[in-house]
């Protein structure tokens, strides 16, 4: 059990933020923020021997980027602990810290060179892709994103055409791993026949945008848990459906998991996506772009002829279902840039 003690009230960490006194949060929490840091690197001892710079990248980032952070002061004033998001920035700093040290080590290049570093500016959606210093200009790091999108929107296309009972459960499961914008076409189509009403309490117990994004992965999957029951009569846990889009992502010993699909080679480098939360970040980007699409996609959607066939119903969610089915395949096949 955690035995730390929070030095100074969450009331009192709201006041320094709206202040700009950071240094002075800095001092209290710097003993947990040690610890957080050693706890973290157990898990990896090999990278121990970078214990004291990690703890220093991890300090500045904290002062720098975290505390300044609009959303961080945000989140606070909205009821999430000061710790419980400090602590989150902390791991996520670590992570990227690690997926460093491992890349110089594989001589990979990882997807998340290609964001900005600022963890708390993609959590407020302002996704700005910068250049990688592994390459020479910011057009040939857009070039091998756009790469990385094209065979992720291949994958999807090619999954739903094998898989049509499975494909758009898959789709819904990863926007909620990424917190992306789930839609009523998203619902209609992972949930044949659902009850408008049933789709509208969804949508409203995942929440407001902050909500939903501040939500762990436990509560997306106990909230939507009980729709897979009656409209899909899964008879699973919501930790099975958790189990189950884990293992679609990072595979298992007997099957690659879609980050394997996602590689490109670049003359003595491998570009790719190292792990589930540079993959979330990547989601939430490829998801992002796609729903600007939405115009064309509408445009196009009576010109495409590879709809998968719904038997002919009469209700009015039928009609919804299957007009969400043609829309979901439509934007598959936009292009994304």
């Amino acid at each position: 059990m955690n035995s730390f003690n929070d030095p100074i009230s969450d009331e009192y960490c709201v006041e320094l933020l709206e202040t700009k006194q950071y240094d002075a949060i800095l001092r209290e929490y710097q003993g947990y923020i040690k610890d957080k840091v050693e706890a973290y690197l157990r898990g990896f001892p090999y990278y121990n021997q970078f214990k004291e710079d990690f703890f220093q990248e991890v300090y500045l980032h904290l002062y720098s980027s975290s505390l300044p952070s609009p959303s961080f002061l945000k989140a606070c004033k909205n009821g999430v602990s000061f710790r419980f998001y400090l602590a989150k920035s902390i791991r996520n700093k670590l992570n990227t810290l690690l997926a460093q040290e491992r890349n110089k080590r594989e001589k990979v290049v990882s997807v998340n060179n290609l964001y900005g570093n600022d963890e708390e500016e993609k959590t407020e959606r302002s996704y700005n892709l910068m250049p990688d210093k592994s390459y020479k200009n910011q057009t040939d790091s857009q070039d091998l994103l756009g790469q990385l999108k094209g065979k992720f929107r291949d994958f999807l296309t090619t999954f739903l055409a094998t898989f049509p009972k499975i494909g758009y459960k898959l789709i819904l499961l990863l926007k909620l791993q990424a917190r992306a914008v789930v839609t009523e076409f998203d619902l209609l189509n992972c949930f044949p026949g659902m009850k408008t009403r049933d789709m509208q309490k969804l949508l409203e117990a995942l929440g407001e945008d902050n909500d939903y994004r501040h939500k762990e992965d436990r509560e997306l999957f106990d909230i939507v848990h009980p729709y897979f029951q009656k409209y899909r009569k899964e008879k699973g846990s919501p930790q099975a459906i958790q189990r189950w889009i884990n293992q679609h992502i990072t595979g298992d010993k007997y099957k690659k998991g879609i980050i394997d699909d996602l590689e490109i080679k670049d003359d003595d480098q491998v570009f790719r996506i190292n792990d589930k939360k540079l993959f979330a970040d990547f989601l939430y980007e490829y998801f992002r772009t796609d729903n600007s699409a939405n115009a064309e996609a509408e445009a196009s959607q009576e010109q495409s002829t590879k709809v998968i066939a719904l038997k002919p119903k009469s209700d009015a969610s039928a009609k919804r279902q299957m007009v969400g089915q043609k829309l979901s395949l439509a934007l598959l096949r936009a292009g994304t840039h």
